[in-house]
């Protein structure tokens, strides 16, 4: 390549102490045609530098083609640090039988001299004829002069800023021509570019790979595609998760991977993505390649170009299938939850615990209450502890308010009080207080179960059937005796009552041996209401006592019978449904008391009602001996138990059983 450059003759700074010897400052600003042989030099660099990625590698072969076809010895790219206080040389060449050593290193800028450095700076080529008699200084820009007699320094500028350099070293003196300093020019320039293609090109595949072990970790399934919805890229978990090969599933064969059912709603979707431009979220079931299958939660958004226009959607498809099932265990877990409480008497709420808003009620509450659930809702202005506290005995008012006040700390609690009911009615309630905690184990929620159990003030005797003189003395000789009779003319009365009713003795007459009178205990117990049966009947073969019996009456007498024996019998009968009350009474407080145990809480518990120790115990949870002394001692406290002994007896009113020796593991050790 040939041109005529401008050129002007210099004084050779041998007195800057740093670039001496004959030199010329060279600013080619006029391309001539090129040469044969120029030209052919710049069409093999770039082959080459085609088939390299390396950046290091094109300014080698750069340095090479140019050093070899202008006969140099040295040949280097360097490039100046952001600084501008280092030139930084990656890659040179040198001839060989040149003797000089590689220049590749970094060189302070400044040892250029700063002579050298303003023409460089303003673009223009530095040659250096002649070296000889230079002063060889250690380090700097000397180490790269030693051993040379000519020089030839071309500068890259970008944004007006020296931002690089081509150097061109020979060991005897020499006349640069103007043609060698073009074509240094151009394959300075040509260098620089192939150079700048080969970083971006590099930081690009660096990139991707940055992209695809990010992608391959992510725990989930990525997958991008054209900007028709054809599939392109599939991260490595989808193949692992399908056992498709990237043929198998782009563009379109990742649909034979959903299940027939949900191929519709997921092409719809996406066909709708498609056609409004928008991303999309759908809900499906994939095949595994093991043939089972999972539920996933895809999304994607469209990418668009800077015009606007979509160029393709991006995606992920995360594992929904564990949360699926936590939603299904949940949803089958209220419905249990719904179904007990509402066919259970007794009386189940739930309030928020900061705001005492209530958030669940039982039905049973409009029957013990005799007012509507939604009575209880609450407002801003009063809450629904304020609404509760206004139906409960003025008398009783002050130590209700302090068990809700406990169980906000924390603390569980069985308290009974009064209630006015809506018709006047007086009852008495037993509450079984206790907190709800959330995952920080902070009281999130209060709830409670009220147990209606106004058949501690009087007894409840519910005459069933039979003629009305036969109520009219049962209702006399009764009241007489004490107790509250209450008549019910016909079986169906008093079963759509039965829910209703307080505990208490129930009086049948069974007047004929296959009477449907037998239905009543019958359901009494299916429907687990404390209304045990004494059944009179004026057939005394043995056969309908068994029926009786065994339809789940708790007494049968003869009719007639004296009045001593049936008194003798209701109150045995009365009797028995103060034990069982007592009994549930302990129960429930014992289960609540569980119920508030933290899990490691437990967790002790029941390795100590297996016998543990706080040595085995703390071996098999994995803790310290005297952390199981401080959950012991918690347990303890909790349960209101002061012994062992006491809070197994607490733990067996609950319904918790020690394993029994033919049950328990044996320890290897």
């Amino acid at each position: 390549m040939r041109c005529t450059p401008r050129a002007r003759q210099g004084p050779g700074h041998a007195g800057t102490g740093r670039v001496g010897g004959s030199g010329r400052m060279i600013a080619g600003d006029v391309a001539l045609p090129p040469q044969d042989g120029d030209l052919a030099l710049v069409v093999r660099f770039g082959e080459q530098v085609h088939r390299l990625s390396n950046p290091q590698e094109v300014a080698r072969a750069a340095a090479r083609l140019l050093g070899e076809h202008l006969g140099v010895a040295r040949a280097a790219f360097g490039q100046v640090a952001a600084d501008d206080t280092f030139l930084v040389v990656a890659a040179d060449w040198v001839a060989g039988g040149a003797a000089l050593p590689s220049v590749a290193g970094w060189h302070r800028i400044g040892d250029f001299g700063a002579p050298a450095l303003r023409e460089l700076r303003a673009g223009r080529v530095f040659a250096i004829e002649d070296n000889r008699g230079v002063p060889r200084l250690a380090g700097g820009a000397n180490a790269v002069l030693a051993g040379i007699r000519a020089a030839l320094l071309v500068p890259l500028l970008e944004a007006g800023r020296l931002a690089g350099m081509l150097l061109l070293h020979d060991v005897v003196p020499r006349r640069w021509r103007p043609e060698e300093v073009t074509l240094a020019r151009v394959m300075a320039q040509l260098a620089r570019e192939a150079v700048r293609r080969a970083r971006a090109e590099a930081a690009g595949r660096a990139a991707q790979a940055r992209f695809r072990q990010f992608a391959d970790a992510v725990p989930a399934m990525l997958w991008a595609t054209d900007a028709q919805g054809g599939v392109t890229y599939f991260n490595e978990r989808w193949f692992r998760y399908t056992g498709q090969t990237p043929e198998q599933a782009m563009p379109q064969g990742w649909t034979d991977t959903l299940l027939p059912m949900d191929r519709e709603p997921t092409f719809a979707a996406w066909q709708a993505a498609l056609r409004a431009g928008t991303g999309h979220e759908v809900e499906h079931r994939l095949r595994a390649r093991d043939g089972s299958h999972r539920w996933f939660l895809t999304r994607s958004e469209p990418l668009r170009d800077e015009a606007g226009r979509i160029t393709g959607w991006i995606g992920i498809a995360s594992d929904s299938h564990a949360h699926r099932e936590v939603e299904a265990a949940l949803r089958s877990s209220q419905e249990l939850f719904r179904q007990f409480a509402e066919h259970s008497t007794d009386v189940l709420w739930i309030l928020d615990a900061a705001t005492l808003r209530a958030e669940y009620l039982s039905p049973a509450f409009e029957k013990v209450w005799g007012l509507p659930r939604g009575a209880l809702a609450g407002s801003p202005e009063r809450n629904s502890r304020d609404i509760w506290l206004e139906t409960v005995h003025p008398e009783d008012r002050g130590p209700a308010a302090e068990a809700m006040a406990r169980v906000r700390e924390g603390e569980v609690s069985v308290t009974e009080y009064r209630i006015t009911r809506a018709d006047g009615a007086v009852r008495r309630i037993r509450d079984t207080f206790f907190p709800i905690r959330d995952a920080a184990s902070r009281v999130s929620r209060v709830a409670g179960i009220a147990k209606d159990v106004t058949q501690h003030e009087g007894s409840d005797v519910y005459i069933v059937d039979g003629e009305p003189a036969w109520h009219s003395r049962l209702s006399r000789l009764l009241e007489d005796a004490g107790y509250r009779a209450t008549v019910f003319g016909t079986i169906g009365g008093f079963l759509e009552a039965a829910p209703a009713l307080v505990p208490g003795c129930v009086l049948l007459n069974l007047a004929q041996p296959e009477a449907p009178a037998l239905a009543v205990p019958r359901e009494l117990k299916a429907r687990r209401l404390a209304l045990p049966v004494i059944v009179t009947s004026q057939c005394h073969d043995v056969g309908m006592a068994v029926r009786a019996m065994k339809a789940g009456a708790a007494d049968f007498l003869p009719a007639p019978c004296g009045d001593a024996a049936l008194l003798a019998a209701v109150s045995d009968t009365m009797a028995e449904i103060r034990g069982s009350e007592r009994r549930d009474r302990a129960a429930e407080l014992a289960r609540a008391r569980i119920a508030s145990l933290l899990p490691r809480e437990r967790e002790v518990l029941d390795l100590l009602l297996a016998g543990g120790t706080n040595k085995t115990i703390g071996r098999d949870l994995g803790i310290s001996p005297r952390t199981v002394e401080f959950h012991r001692a918690r347990v303890m406290e909790r349960l209101g138990a002061r012994t062992l002994p006491e809070a197994v007896l607490a733990a067996a009113a609950a319904g918790l059983r020690p394993p029994s020796p033919e049950a328990q593991e044996t320890d290897p050790a």
